[in-house]
C-alpha cells in the first residue's frame, strides 16, 4: 500500500464519474511511493470494487483517457508471473509532482523536496501533506518504466499485421491495432497473437479464402470474442497446433472433426470449403 499514491488518487476532485474514481483508489492502493507498478489481477480489482470486470475494463480505459494513469513497465509483472497470459496489466498513477527542488546532499545521494515530501539516498523518509511518515526499504529497487516496452509492442503488431491474410473489403490497420492494444492490456502475449495470425493465415490460404470476404476483420479477429484462441494455444509462444499445422476441418470452417464429417466435408475436399459451407454450392 502506498500512502502517497493513495493521497494522489483522493485528491482528484475534478473526476465527475464516482465509479472510475473508485477504481483509481482501488488501482492506487497497489503502487508503490511514486505512483508506480501497479498490477493487481482484474480478479483482485473485482472483490476491492465490487464491480463487474468489463465495468473495470471501461472505467480503466475512461482513467487513461483522462491522462490520470498509464502503462507501466510489464518487465515488472514478468518478474514476478512466468506465464505471459496470466500476467496482469502493469498501471503507473500519473502523478505530477509540484514545486520540485533538488539540491546536492552531503555526498551519500540527493536531497528531494516535493510538496513535504524528503528524501535521503541512506533510508528514504517521506512525509506526506497529513502528516504520515512512511519509510521504505531502501535495499528494494523498482525499475523505471522502459520505453521500449511499448516499442516492441509495436512492432509485434506490425509483423502481425504483415503476416495477417489480406480480404476483400475493409480492413481497418487502426482498429485492429486498437483491438491488439486492448488484448495486451488484458495480459494476453503479443508472440500468442502473433502465432494466432500466422496460423489463421495458413488455414485461409488452405482453404483458399485469401482476398475473399471469408477472411476476418484483423478487428474483429483480435476482437473482445477473441477468435485468435481457435488458432493459436493461449500461453504459448508461437506455438500453434500440435505437428505446425492448422487441423483440416478447421481450416474448413468446422470448430470439431465430426461436424465436418457430418457436413460431407473430408480432408481430401477440405479445400474447397470455406466457413464451413462447400463453395459453389447452396448455403
Amino acid at each position: 500500500m502506498s500512502v502517497q499514491a493513495m493521497t494522489w488518487a483522493i485528491e482528484q476532485q475534478d473526476i465527475r464519474d464516482a465509479t472510475a474514481r473508485h477504481v483509481l483508489l482501488c488501482l492506487a492502493n497497489y503502487a508503490d511511493a511514486d505512483g508506480k507498478a501497479a498490477f493487481p489481477s482484474t480478479s483482485r480489482l473485482e472483490s476491492d470494487t465490487g464491480l463487474s470486470e468489463s465495468t473495470i475494463r471501461r472505467k480503466l480505459d475512461v482513467l487513461e483517457e483522462l491522462g490520470l494513469i498509464q502503462k507501466g513497465n510489464q518487465a515488472i509483472v514478468a518478474a514476478y508471473i512466468d506465464r505471459g497470459d496470466r500476467r496482469p496489466v502493469c498501471y503507473d498513477m500519473v502523478m505530477k509532482k509540484r514545486g520540485v527542488v533538488v539540491t546536492p546532499g552531503d555526498g551519500r545521494g540527493v536531497t528531494v523536496t516535493v510538496t513535504g515530501c524528503h528524501g535521503d539516498a541512506n533510508g528514504v523518509s517521506l512525509t506526506s501533506e497529513r502528516g504520515v511518515t512512511v519509510t521504505p526499504n531502501p535495499s528494494l529497487t523498482i525499475n523505471k518504466p522502459s520505453k521500449n516496452r511499448s516499442r516492441a509492442i509495436d512492432e509485434k503488431f506490425d509483423e502481425a499485421w504483415r503476416q495477417y491474410p489480406k480480404r476483400e473489403g475493409s480492413n481497418s490497420k487502426q482498429a485492429a491495432q486498437r483491438a491488439w492494444n486492448a488484448r495486451i492490456r488484458e495480459g494476453i502475449d503479443p508472440d500468442v497473437l502473433v502465432a494466432a495470425v500466422v496460423a489463421y493465415a495458413s488455414a485461409m490460404k488452405a482453404a483458399g479464402n485469401i482476398g475473399t470476404p471469408y477472411v476476418k476483420q484483423a478487428s474483429t479477429f483480435f476482437g473482445r470474442d477473441r477468435h485468435f484462441e481457435e488458432y493459436a494455444k493461449p500461453g504459448a509462444k508461437g506455438d500453434l497446433f500440435d505437428g505446425g499445422a492448422v487441423p483440416w476441418w478447421k481450416a474448413a470452417g468446422f470448430t470439431y472433426q465430426w461436424q465436418a464429417t457430418n457436413a460431407g466435408c473430408s480432408e481430401r475436399s477440405a479445400h474447397l470449403w470455406a466457413n464451413g459451407v462447400r463453395q459453389g454450392a447452396p448455403a
